[in-house]
Parts: C-alpha cells; sequence; structure tokens
C-alpha cells in the first residue's frame, strides 16, 4: 500500500497543472484505500542509548613479578552499563478540516478537505474512495540494551606451574533501559459543508494513542575465565563467578487516544478562499 492517499498539495498550488504530490504526478482515480499521516514525525520515538559494555578485569600479579612471592588473584570484570530510557512520543497533531466538494481541471468531482492547525495542507481524493486522516500519537522508542558485564582478570602465574592466582569474578549484566511513552492522540475537528451531509461517510480520522516502546534487554553477566590449561587441575574446568544478569527494562505506557468533532456548516467555502484561484474550484 503506497503512503501517499490523495493529492497533499502543501503550501502553492501549481496553476493550470494537474495536483501533484511529493512523488510527482498523481492520478487522484485510484482503487486505493489509504492514509494519509498528519504527524510529520518518524514512526517512533529515538531509542535509548545501549549501556557500554563493562571492561574486563586486569591480570593478577605473576609469583616472579610479586615482593611477597605469591600469585596475584585477577581483578572483578566491571558491571556493564545500563541502558538508557527511550524517549516519549509526541503527542498528535491539532488541527481542524473542513470537507466540501470540489473540481480541478484534471479531476471535475473530487472531496476537498481543507487543512488547518498544527499543519496546513489541502487534500483531494475521488469521492467513491475513502481516505483515513492518521492523527495518532507517536509511538514511544525503545529502552537501550544493557551492557554487558566484563570478564573477570586471569589469576597470575605460580612458582613452577603451582600456586596460581585466582581468577577475577565476572561483572555484573547492566540493567536494559525503559521504553518511553506513547504520545496522545491529536485532535480533530471536522466540519463538512452542510450542502454535502453524504461527506461524512468517506472521511475517517485516526487518532488512537502511540504504543509503548519495548523494555531493552538487561545485559549478561561476565565470567570468570580459566587460567592456562597447565592449570587446570588447580582451577578445574568450571565457570565459577559468572556475574548476574541485568534485568530487562519496563515497557512504556501507552498513549490515551485523542478526539474527533464532527459538525456541519454552511461557511465552509470560505475556508478555502485562498485556493480559488490556483486551480482549485469548490462546488
Amino acid at each position: 500500500m503506497r503512503e501517499v492517499v490523495a493529492i497533499s498539495i502543501a503550501g502553492a498550488l501549481l496553476v493550470g497543472c494537474a495536483p501533484y504530490s511529493a512523488r510527482g504526478p498523481v492520478d487522484i482515480r485510484t482503487d486505493d484505500v489509504r492514509h494519509v499521516r498528519l504527524l510529520d514525525l518518524p514512526t517512533a520515538a529515538p531509542q535509548g542509548r545501549d549501556g557500554w559494555y563493562g571492561e574486563t578485569g586486569s591480570k593478577g600479579v605473576d609469583w616472579a613479578d610479586s615482593d611477597e612471592h605469591v600469585a596475584g588473584a585477577g581483578a572483578p570484570g566491571e558491571s556493564g552499563e545500563s541502558g538508557e530510557d527511550g524517549h516519549d512520543g509526541e503527542a498528535g497533531p491539532v488541527l481542524t478540516a473542513f470537507v466540501t466538494r470540489a473540481s480541478t481541471p484534471s479531476a471535475p468531482d473530487v472531496v476537498a478537505v481543507r487543512i488547518h492547525g498544527s499543519r496546513d495542507d489541502l487534500l483531494l481524493f475521488p469521492r467513491d474512495r475513502p481516505i483515513v486522516i492518521v492523527a495518532a500519537g507517536q509511538d514511544g522508542g525503545g529502552g537501550g540494551h544493557g551492557g554487558d558485564g566484563g570478564w573477570g582478570g586471569q589469576g597470575g602465574f605460580g612458582r613452577r606451574r603451582r600456586s596460581a592466582g585466582a581468577a577475577g569474578p565476572g561483572g555484573n549484566g547492566g540493567d536494559g533501559g525503559n521504553g518511553g511513552h506513547g504520545g496522545d492522540g491529536g485532535q480533530v475537528s471536522v466540519v463538512i459543508d452542510a450542502r454535502f451531509p453524504e461527506l461524512a461517510a468517506v472521511l475517517k480520522v485516526d487518532v488512537h494513542g502511540g504504543h509503548g516502546g519495548y523494555g531493552g534487554g538487561g545485559g549478561v553477566g561476565g565470567r570468570m575465565p580459566r587460567n592456562p590449561g597447565w592449570q587446570s587441575n588447580l582451577i578445574g574446568n568450571e565457570w565459577p563467578g559468572v556475574g548476574s544478569h541485568g534485568r530487562n527494562g519496563a515497557r512504556g505506557a501507552d498513549g490515551d487516544a485523542g478526539t474527533v468533532s464532527i459538525a456541519l456548516s454552511d461557511d465552509v467555502r470560505s475556508a478555502f478562499a485562498d485556493v480559488a484561484d490556483k486551480g482549485v474550484r469548490v462546488e
């Protein structure tokens, strides 16, 4: 399904030309039921930054380098950094949509929608094809992933392959960031030309609240390393000293639905006065 739903003419119209969209000439006699988005924002708010990985612990001092002639233990790995929370979504736009019938040099019978408010625009579309104006809230951004814990440092070498220093434990994984909250849906007032009340059936408005962002996953805990193979009889073949995993972030709350009001008016033509000399003629 293509994104442009009707002919959207923001700013100046081209005199004596067929209506244009941002992608070039478009035939408005289409079979598609499409959606017009009136919230010029990304699909979702920015995601939180992932946490940094924890640094690996430093190696323990070797027996030969120790003043006490004892192999040192490896340092613990650093904990991973927590992920940042996702950004909250923005609320949908506040606008008024005036609806009537009109004609252009290339299309003798279309529905015209004049948008005023957070965004000014003109939409033209066939009378027998419904259109959905989307003024929904923005989705919240996802939380950043927690950084993994650093591995523990290796123990120092012992004298004559004995008494090796213990390996350091792994660091804990960082917590995942919480998801951002979804933005509330927009506020849309639809004013329909009282001469054409049937136009209410072809224009739909979507003002749902944005979805909350997903929480970021917790980081994996770091591990205690194995010392060199010739020392495995002292350290064993297990993996003790694993750091704890970080917790997962919480999902953000969904935004509240917006509001839509619909009314009939005998004074809709005045909303189209600024486009009368640019190729759009209101009935």
